[in-house]
């Protein structure tokens, strides 16, 4: 998409102003990974506060071998509703990225990355990124 239809469509989305954002998290902080072994790994991003979006650039996971409790399940939720879900089969690492960003529906909101057990000795990561707009 070329830059100005891109800035367009955000300007549109955005009531005629671009978002702004806070840098309250960056790439590799405390609340951007979880990690667990035969357990469901978990990300919460806390509702911000007033006035205050929650966005993702993407989710990406790994599982250290193949699922024995096939499938696992990655689950994306805006405030409790889960609004991107899938089923993974393999082992090894994956993920994606929303092409223009996932900001939850309603200000002061939270998101929570979930990714299901893989088995018995199995481990399971995700990581994502997250910050606030207005």
């Amino acid at each position: 998409m070329p830059a100005q239809q891109y800035i367009q469509d955000i300007l549109a989305a955005n009531g005629g102003t671009l978002p702004t954002t806070t840098g309250a998290s960056k790439a590799g902080s405390a609340g951007d990974t979880a990690t667990a072994t035969n357990a469901t790994a978990t990300i919460t991003y806390a509702a911000p506060g007033a006035g205050l979006y929650n966005t993702i650039s993407g989710v990406w996971w790994s599982l250290s071998a193949a699922p024995t409790t096939t499938p696992v399940t990655l689950t994306v939720s805006d405030n409790g509703v889960p609004v991107y879900v899938i089923d993974i089969i393999v082992g090894g690492a994956g993920g994606f990225s929303f092409g223009k960003n996932l900001r939850t529906s309603a200000v002061n909101t939270p998101i929570t990355i979930t990714l299901t057990a893989g088995g018995v000795g199995i481990v399971g990561r995700i990581n994502s990124r997250k910050w606030t707009e207005t």
